[in-house]
């Protein structure tokens, strides 16, 4: 089954909710026209921008030479999942897709997602979340949109952004019963469609980045619980998920709790890093790392502490590579390895991680033959030695 033709043209329509983002406007605009000429066939692309700020209209007309715009203005507040259905209710392209308004798209993401779409009823490409792929080898894409994850693991979609799909396969449940909360209308999306019996395909190309601390709902992690309750709340009161499904679900948004639990213990270890590495002062690590006599370091763990250390040391030492158990979903100039792939020359490992991390050390130590030691540690050894020399002021 091919895409329904519209004036000759295949047709999409993107609908983004709009919630007093007016400056965000005229980057989707560009986006989607960089995108439009990539195509290589005939494609009419409508863009459906629904105000969901009755307080906050419009100052300015929008309009594009390649695209259709269409501005609706509400007269009260719907939420996402409201002003989505709204946007839908506009359409008039085969496809769809649900864009929040600080999203970014690749310029091929429609040649591509077309071309992946085939006959299915939707599909889902990779992601990049906070300039990091998203899927990896502990959050596969293989198992995105299986039924079984869906369900009793949790939403495998980082954003609607990511999924191109036909509007007729949009379910009726999901446009009837929308929720109040922000936050799951999504994967409420995504297991009505799976419940039905629509077929999903995968998109093995990068088209879509979600930007951290934007403006988006899905980063309280309160608010997503709250959301995901009244989903499953509404599924079951409708009774229209079986008891098998409903156990799954229920199971699933549990243990949802739990991840962000465990998310909250990271974030407040991370927290304690950052307070030591302000109290021991810029160039802490770098003082430490001298009195050591270390000229070549390794970094273990790519993510925001790691990299954060990778700015202090650059320029002052030789940062030789970085090791972190997803290095094949990491793209960047320096080298990056796994532990099992690791073989390098280094004075010192540094272990940049607020989990496991003495375990970690030595397994480093004990693969690799080298001294390790994590952040932590580094930063308790500056603050002492800053201790110390304040001390010998008095002396």
């Amino acid at each position: 089954m091919g895409l329904s033709k519209c004036g000759g043209a295949e047709s999409v329509d993107v609908i983004v909710p709009v919630y007093r983002g007016q400056r965000y406007i005229n980057g989707i605009i560009s986006q989607l026209e960089a995108c439009l000429e990539g195509m290589e066939r005939e494609l009419k692309v409508g863009l459906i921008l629904v105000n969901d700020a009755p307080d906050d209209v419009f100052r300015e007309e929008y309009v594009s030479e390649t695209i259709d715009i269409t501005v609706v203005e509400t007269d009260q507040n719907r939420g996402i999942h409201g002003a989505r259905v709204r946007g839908l209710s506009y359409c008039t392209g085969s496809c769809v897709v649900f864009l929040d308004q600080d999203d970014r798209l690749s310029k091929n993401y429609f040649q591509s997602q077309l071309a992946s779409l085939g006959s299915a009823d939707a599909v889902v490409c990779r992601a990049v979340n906070g300039a990091r792929e998203f899927y990896d080898c502990g959050r596969r894409f293989e198992a995105a949109v299986s039924v079984q994850n869906m369900f009793s693991v949790g939403n495998g979609i980082l954003s609607p952004g990511q999924v191109l799909m036909r509007r007729e396969a949009v379910p009726r449940f999901w446009k009837e019963h929308i929720l109040r909360k922000n936050g799951a209308d999504d994967w409420m999306l995504w297991l009505c469609m799976l419940y039905e019996g629509k077929r999903f395909v995968r998109n093995q190309d990068i088209l879509y980045e979600h930007i951290l601390g934007s403006d988006n709902c899905s980063e309280s992690a309160f608010d997503m619980y709250q959301s995901e309750l009244e989903m499953y709340a509404v599924l079951r009161e409708h009774d229209y998920l079986d008891r098998e499904y409903r156990r799954q679900l229920r199971q699933a948004v549990q243990n949802g709790t739990k991840v962000r639990l465990r998310e909250l213990d990271r974030l407040k270890a991370a927290a304690g890093i950052y307070d030591l590495w302000l109290e021991a002062g810029a160039g802490s690590v770098a003082q430490v790392l001298k009195r050591r006599a270390c000229h070549k370091i390794a970094i273990y763990g790519m993510g925001k502490i790691g990299l954060r250390l990778y700015q202090e040391l650059r320029g002052t030492f030789e940062v030789v590579c970085f090791i972190d158990r997803n290095a094949a979903y990491i793209r960047t100039d320096i080298p990056v390895y796994t532990l099992e792939e690791a073989a390098l020359q280094a004075d010192l490992v540094i272990i940049a991680l607020t989990d496991k991390e003495n375990q970690i050390c030595s397994e480093v130590t004990s693969r690799l033959q080298l001294p390790a030691i994590n952040i932590k540690d580094i930063l308790l050894e500056s603050k002492l030695q800053l201790a110390d020399g304040d001390d010998k002021k008095w002396l």
